[in-house]
Parts: C-alpha cells; structure tokens; sequence
C-alpha cells in the first residue's frame, strides 16, 4: 500500500473540472494517499458559465455526430 501524505496539490485545469475525469481523480488521491485531517489545494473552484451561439461550432459537432449514423 502507498504511504500516505499530508497534503496534495494539484493542477486543475479542464473543461468544468470534469475534462479527463478529474473530479474523480481527486477523490481517489485524496482516498488512497491523504493521510487523516490532510489538505488538498487548491480547495475550491469557480464556475463561470456564459450561455452563447455560434452556428459554426453548432454545425461542427453535429457532423461528428452524424458520423455515428
């Protein structure tokens, strides 16, 4: 079993925080090498979500998902 730490920083950089699974990532750190009463960093984050348009980005994923058809 991996030694357990007192602290892990991380770098938490994605879409939303969800790209490539890194919420998940850090719950499995912080489950299996934090050690009791540990820190994470950062320890919070910040969601700015503007709504937009844009018929070429539109069009672009539509065609990739046709594809699949």
């Amino acid at each position: 079993m991996p030694e357990k730490v007192d602290t892990i920083i991380s770098e938490p950089i994605g879409t939303f925080l969800l790209n490539e699974r890194m919420l998940e990532t850090f719950v499995i750190a912080r489950d299996k090498f934090l050690k009791p009463g540990g820190r994470m960093f950062p320890t919070r984050a910040n969601l700015h979500i503007v709504p937009f348009s844009d018929q070429a980005i539109w069009d672009e994923q539509l065609y990739k998902a046709e594809f699949w058809k």
